[in-house]
C-alpha cells in the first residue's frame, strides 16, 4: 500500500545522514513502492540550468546511471523543471512535449511520472521521475501525491544532511587552522584540507604586494599530478580586469560557480594553448570561486574543482566552500597580524562588497551559525515528516479522532502557548477568553490551531502582527485567525487547500512549508463537520475562518488572542510579494 511506501521514506529522510546514501536508497524505495522499472532524482544546479542525475534505480533493484551526467534541455526531467507542476505522460512513444531520455528508452519506459522537489526558499532542488514498462497498477492521481510526498520528505532531509556534513568537515578543519604560524605553509595546508572532501583539486591565490594574483597553494586529488598542476597553473596569468572569475571575485566579494575553467580563472586571450593542457592534465567539469576576506578585508580567493568523471558540485557544495573559506580567512589573517609580516600579503583596503558577514569577526560565531541551523533543519524535517505521514493517513481514512465536547477556550490556549515558546522575543501574545464548548476531540482541534498559526507566521514579514480570535453563536464556534503576510490573489483562493499548493508569491518570497498545512487543516475540519475558509487581499494579508458545531449554547464572543511584536523590538520590515 502506498502509505507503507510513505512511511518508510519517512523513517528513511529521519534515519539517513548521507546525502548520497539517502538518494541511492530512496529511489530504489520509491520504485519498489509504485512496481516502477525506473526511478531517479535530479539535482538543480548552482547555475540555475543544469540538472545533475544524483541517484538512479532501474531493473531487478540495480543502481543505474551512476556517473552523474547532465539532462538534456528537452527531457522530461528539464519540462517539469521550467513548468514547475507534476507531468504525466502515459505514453512516451507518442510525446509531443518532450524526449524520452536514453535511460527511459534502454529501460522500455511507457508510463513516466515526474515532480518538482523544493527546498527552502524560492529555488527548487530538482525533479524526481519515476517510470512504468507498461501501465501502472496505481492512477496518475495517486502516483503523483505519491511522488510529491516522497518529494516533499526528499529535500529537507537532503538539506539536513548537508547541514550536519558541513558541521562535521568545519569542525575538524578548524582545528588544522587554529594552529597556523606560517602564512605560506597555511595556505598550502588549506588547499590540502579542501581535497578530495570538498573538491577534486584545490587552488589558492593571494594578492601579492605588487598587486597581482598568484597561485600560493595548490592540491590535487592524484599526488602524482599535483607538481604538474602546479606548473601548469602558475604559467596561467590572471586578467585583473576580468568581470568574471578569481579577479572579479576578489574585487567583489561575491563568490561565483563556473562550468568554463578558463573562466573561473579569469584568464586572459592568448592562453588558450596553456588552459588545454591544465584541463586535460587535471580534468574539469565545474568551478567554485569563493573569496577570501577577514574584518572587511579581501585578500584572495580559493578555487575549487570538480573532474570531469567524478563530481559535479551542487548548492550544498557552494555553501559549504564559503563557510570552508571564511573560516581560512580567518586563521590566515591571524597569521598576518600576529606572527609576522613575511607573507607577502598587504593590507588591502576595506570593502564594502564583502558577502561572507560578521560571522568573520568572531571564529565562535561561525559555529553557533551552523548549529542553529543544524537545530533548525532537524525541527523542520520533523514537521515536514509529521504533515506527509500525517496527509497520507487522511487519504486512507486512517486518522482517529473522538466523538468527545472539549473547551475550545483550553485548547486554542495551549496550542498558541506551544507555539510562543518557538517564536523570537519580539513577539508577544495575550489570551483571554469564556468558556466555549464545541464537538471534537482537543488534539484535532488543537492541530487546527497549530496549522493556522503557523501557517500565518511562515507567511508574515518577520515582526508582523497575527491575530486569534475565538468567539460563538448559538450553534457554533468560530476561530479565526488573520496575518499582514504576503496575501493571496483572486485566482489561488480554491487552490490554497489543495495538497502540495505554493503560490507564485510564496515561492517567490522564498516562504519555507511544503504546501500542506492547509489541505489538512480543512480535511480535519470537515471531519468533525465543521469548515474551513479564507478570505484575502491580493497584495497584503489573508484571515482564514474556522466553524465548528456546539455542544451547547456558549457565552457570548469574547476578547481578541493577539500575536504582536514588541514595537521596541521590532525588526526591519521586508517586502511582501503576493503569496
Amino acid at each position: 500500500m502506498l502509505e507503507h511506501g510513505i512511511a518508510r521514506l519517512a523513517l528513511l529522510a529521519l534515519s539517513e545522514r548521507d546525502v548520497q546514501r539517502l538518494l541511492e536508497r530512496a529511489v530504489v524505495s520509491i520504485a519498489g513502492s509504485l512496481g516502477a522499472v525506473h526511478a531517479q532524482v535530479f539535482e538543480l544546479l548552482p547555475d540555475g540550468a543544469t540538472l545533475l542525475s544524483r541517484a538512479a534505480f532501474g531493473g531487478e533493484r540495480k543502481a543505474l546511471n551512476r556517473v552523474k551526467a547532465r539532462e538534456p534541455a528537452d527531457s522530461q526531467a528539464s519540462f517539469t523543471l521550467d513548468a514547475n507542476i507534476p507531468v504525466i505522460s502515459s505514453n512516451l512513444r507518442r510525446e509531443t512535449r518532450f524526449r524520452p531520455s536514453r535511460t527511459q528508452r534502454a529501460l522500455g519506459v511507457v508510463t513516466a511520472v515526474s515532480v518538482p522537489l523544493f527546498g527552502r526558499g524560492a529555488r527548487p532542488y530538482g525533479v524526481l521521475e519515476v517510470g512504468w514498462s507498461g501501465r501502472p497498477a496505481v492512477s496518475p492521481e495517486d502516483m503523483a501525491d505519491f511522488l510529491q510526498s516522497a518529494g516533499t520528505l526528499l529535500a529537507p532531509a537532503v538539506e539536513r544532511a548537508r547541514v550536519e556534513a558541513a558541521c562535521r568537515f568545519l569542525a575538524e578543519s578548524e582545528v588544522h587552522l587554529v594552529s597556523a604560524h606560517d602564512f605560506r605553509g597555511s595556505v598550502a595546508r588549506l588547499a590540502e584540507m579542501a581535497v578530495p572532501q570538498l573538491a577534486d583539486w584545490c587552488c589558492i591565490d593571494v594578492v601579492l604586494p605588487k598587486g597581482t594574483i598568484e597561485p600560493v597553494g595548490i592540491a590535487h586529488s592524484d599526488t602524482r599530478l599535483a607538481s604538474r598542476v602546479h606548473a601548469l597553473r602558475k604559467r596561467l596569468r590572471i586578467d585583473p580586469a576580468a568581470e568574471v572569475g578569481i579577479a572579479h571575485v576578489v574585487h567583489t566579494g561575491v563568490a561565483e560557480f563556473h562550468l568554463d575553467l578558463g573562466a573561473a580563472l579569469s584568464v586572459p586571450p592568448g592562453q588558450e594553448e596553456v588552459l588545454t593542457e591544465l584541463t586535460e592534465a587535471a580534468g574539469f567539469r565545474a568551478a567554485i570561486v569563493t573569496p577570501l576576506a577577514a574584518r572587511g578585508h579581501l585578500f584572495g580567493a580559493i578555487t575549487l574543482v570538480a573532474q570531469k568523471a567524478r563530481r559535479l558540485f551542487d548548492e550544498g557544495d557552494v555553501l559549504l566552500a564559503d563557510a570552508f573559506a571564511s573560516q581560512a580567512a580567518l586563521a590566515l589573517d591571524n597569521v598576518r597580524l600576529f606572527f609576522g609580516k613575511g607573507h607577502e600579503v598587504p593590507a588591502l583596503p576595506r570593502i564594502a562588497g564583502v558577502t561572507n558577514g560578521i560571522a568573520l569577526l568572531d571564529p565562535e560565531i561561525l559555529g553557533t551559525q551552523l548549529l542553529s541551523a543544524l537545530t533548525e533543519e532537524e525541527e523542520r524535517l520533523a514537521r515536514v515528516v509529521d504533515s506527509v505521514v500525517l496527509t497520507s493517513k487522511l487519504r486512507t481514512q486512517q486518522v482517529e479522532q473522538v466523538a468527545d465536547t472539549c473547551d475550545v477556550v483550553e485548547v486554542v490556549r495551549g496550542a498558541v502557548e506551544s507555539i510562543r515558546g518557538s517564536l523570537p522575543s519580539a513577539w508577544s501574545l495575550e489570551f483571554e477568553q469564556p468558556k466555549i464548548h464545541s464537538v471534537g476531540d482537543a488534539p484535532t482541534i488543537r492541530r487546527i490551531v497549530t496549522c493556522l498559526v503557523d501557517n500565518a507566521i511562515t507567511y508574515s514579514p518577520e515582526g508582523g502582527s497575527i491575530t486569534v480570535r475565538l468567539e460563538a453563536d448559538e450553534t457554533s464556534a468560530k476561530l479565526s485567525v488573520e496575518d499582514e503576510g504576503i496575501g493571496i490573489p483572486p485566482e489561488e483562493l480554491e487552490q490554497v487547500f489543495e495538497k502540495f499548493f505554493r503560490g507564485e508569491g510564496a515561492r517567490a518570497a522564498g516562504a519555507d512549508g511544503g504546501g500542506l498545512g492547509l489541505y489538512i487543516c480543512r480535511e480535519l475540519a470537515e471531519r468533525l463537520n465543521g469548515r474551513l475558509e479564507v478570505v484575502a487581499d491580493p497584495e497584503r494579508g489573508a484571515t482564514l475562518f474556522v466553524e465548528l458545531p456546539l455542544a451547547a449554547a456558549s457565552p457570548p464572543p469574547g476578547d481578541v488572542l493577539s500575536l504582536v511584536p514588541e514595537r521596541a523590538a521590532r525588526p526591519r520590515r521586508r517586502q511582501t510579494p503576493k503569496r
